[in-house]
């Protein structure tokens, strides 16, 4: 495996462990992804990690990494320009709550609402055959029709008592009339 050199450090007497990890089906034997995981571990006690830890250490790191390419795509996470801290963390917080809904919102989100031309996408089938939730672009893409299929009755405007108006016979006085004031030209300014 070669590793480019970045900002002056060399990187070719650095050592690392390289682990492949290959996820099979409990039932058939067969791999679950068509390629491989590659992992890299670097630092002095790498050897004392087993790979099983590798693999738990990254999945869990993997939907961290996965919401933030998730929000940078798709949620414009990386798009609000501030030089204020306060506002970069109410929209960082904004993007989250929208990830979280998408997160809530995955039971409601089916695998046989899909477009005709995504219907034959390997990657949906298999998804859809070992029983996962569809994916957070799924539920991106059925996000609205799951909003429009809530009860509708608490957001309808609610009927209210119209005003009386005034009462009849009312007078009210007169507004005054002010003069219209023209503005005046400028005055020319003598040659020098």
């Amino acid at each position: 495996m070669l590793l480019r050199s970045k900002r002056g450090l060399s990187m070719k007497d650095k050592a690392f462990r390289l682990v492949s990890i290959e996820l099979l089906h409990a039932q058939s034997g067969l791999p679950i992804f068509k390629k491989r995981l590659w992992l890299s571990l670097w630092g002095e006690r790498q050897r004392e990690i087993s790979p099983e830890e590798i693999f738990w250490a990254y999945r869990n790191r993997f939907d961290i990494e996965h919401f933030f390419r998730f929000g940078k795509q798709h949620l414009l996470l990386d798009q609000f320009q501030t030089p204020d801290q306060t506002h970069w963390q109410n929209w960082l917080e904004v993007v989250s709550l929208a990830y979280w809904l998408l997160w809530v919102a995955k039971d409601e989100a089916s695998h046989h609402s899909t477009k005709k031309w995504q219907q034959y996408d390997p990657t949906r089938k298999q998804r859809k055959e070992l029983g996962f939730h569809p994916s957070p672009s799924q539920v991106q893409q059925q996000l609205e029709g799951i909003i429009l299929s809530f009860d509708q009755d608490p957001f309808l405007p609610k009927p209210q008592i119209k005003g009386k108006g005034r009462i009849p016979g009312t007078k009210f006085p007169k507004r005054p009339q002010y003069p219209v004031r023209k503005k005046q030209p400028k005055k020319k300014k003598p040659p020098a």
